[in-house]
């Protein structure tokens, strides 16, 4: 996956500069982790331009339940929630006139709660607290011009998107209800996918 985003890197980089806009948008997402579980999430994206060619993402999802059923240990299921709230930077290429590239990175904050049920307590929920994380990212992906010159929207795009995204970030100090659950310490670096639409004005 990071080779495809560092290909993706090449093809912006060689496409047509294009003319970057602000704008703002929702997303449905995907989220694959390597020690936790996968699942889908719902988003919020704001863009800025910083710099000619350059936009400032500002990104928030929303994953309800990225856990996993007998992940071991004693434990029988648990719901892991993450909200990461995301800030980075993209360089955008237009390969096509209703087509534009990108690639970027950037850093996040991510904040979590779980619910854990073991199997000495079968009837139990133990409300469990991770430790919010930092992690960073990189991003690459593409959009699609749906419309133009939208009128009642003042908006001079209606965009579909789809993103790629390779997260690093790590569960520590798992710990809640008296209690201590090691298993949950790991790793939530994984592949992401975001499809979703833009306005750009």
């Amino acid at each position: 996956m990071r080779k495809l985003l560092w290909l993706v890197a090449a093809v912006v980089m060689m496409s047509g500069i294009a003319q970057a806009d602000n704008g703002w948008g929702v997303y449905a997402s995907y989220w694959d982790t390597k020690d936790a579980g996968d699942g889908p999430g719902l988003g919020i994206k704001f863009s800025v331009e910083g710099a000619p060619h350059f936009l400032v993402d500002f990104k928030y999802t929303y994953y309800d339940d990225l856990g996993e059923s007998d992940p071991g240990a004693g434990i029988t299921s648990y719901n892991l929630n993450v909200q990461p709230v995301e800030l980075g930077m993209s360089f955008v290429g237009q390969p096509s006139e209703r087509m534009d590239v990108f690639a970027g990175g950037g850093i996040g904050y991510y904040m979590m709660s779980a619910d854990v049920r073991t199997a000495s307590t079968p009837g139990i929920k133990y409300s469990v607290n991770p430790d919010d994380a930092i992690g960073f990212y990189l991003n690459g992906g593409l959009e699609l011009v749906l419309a133009q010159d939208i009128e009642g929207w003042e908006a001079k795009r209606a965009t579909l998107f789809l993103e790629a995204l390779y997260r690093y970030v790590s569960i520590d100090e798992v710990g809640g209800d008296g209690l201590s659950f090691p298993v949950l310490d790991g790793d939530l670096n994984g592949l992401g996918l975001n499809v979703g639409f833009m306005l750009r004005w």
